[in-house]
Parts: C-alpha cells; structure tokens; sequence
C-alpha cells in the first residue's frame, strides 16, 4: 500500500490562507483568508481533496506521493467558494460531498447476494436472467 503526504492544516495558496475547520475523508472544508489580510476572514471554500502518484524524474529528483488541494483551474469541480455570509451554504455542501464521497468502496471479490452483501454484476445479471441490460 502506498503511503501518501498528507495535507497541513494550514495551506497557502494563489494568494490565499487556507485554515482547515473540518475533515473527512478526502473532503475537507477551509476557512480562507487573503495573504495580506490575515485576520480578516474572506470565505470558505469547500474542497475534494485528491491523491498523486510519486514522480520520478530523468534527474533522480523524485516529488513522493501526497494529497493534493485543488489548483485555482479545478474550482468549480473539486473546490468550491462561499463568502463569509454564506457559512451555512459552505457547510451543508461540504456534508453534501461527504454524504456522496465517503461511501465504502466495495471489496475486490465481493460474495453472493445473500444476507445483503454486494455482489458481482456477473453473478446478479445470471440470478436475475437479464442478457447483459439492467434498466
């Protein structure tokens, strides 16, 4: 399994300070401050938090693998913006994506359908006798 950096709590980016208030899983939500203005709050933002693969270059430089914030140009899909007024928005989008995202992923073998279990779509389309289309 491969271990990846975590993210700090604390995230300077694209002139901005990113405080987190809240985490869980790969969503987490921000309180978000201009670089320059430290104390004055100027939003929230709410983000996917997303996973890279190490990099290894030509040079033997090697960048490991982390969690990565989303870049300015991913805003909108995996990071979102509210302004300070809109603190209850930010927060119900944020258990909104929590609620979606943070779902277990379903084993690799998984077993028959008894006792409510997942099951393989192979195995349910031959108990159902389906020819490949489930509506």
């Amino acid at each position: 399994m491969t271990e990846y950096r975590i993210l700090p709590p604390l995230i300077e980016r694209s002139g901005y300070i990113h405080r987190l208030i809240e985490r869980n899983g790969m969503i987490a939500i921000y309180e978000s401050y201009l670089l320059g203005k430290p104390k004055n709050l100027y939003g929230y933002c709410v983000a996917r938090i997303t996973r890279e693969k190490e990099a290894r270059f030509k040079n033997g430089y090697v960048i490991p693998a982390r969690e990565r914030f989303p870049s300015p140009s991913r805003f909108g899909t995996y990071g979102f913006f509210y302004m300070p007024q809109s603190r209850h928005k930010a927060f119900e989008h944020y258990h909104e994506l929590v609620r979606k995202f943070s779902t277990p992923y379903p084993p690799k073998n998984p077993t028959s359908s008894s006792e409510n279990t997942i099951t393989r779509f192979d195995e349910e389309n031959e108990q159902l006798g389906g020819g490949g289309v489930v509506a």
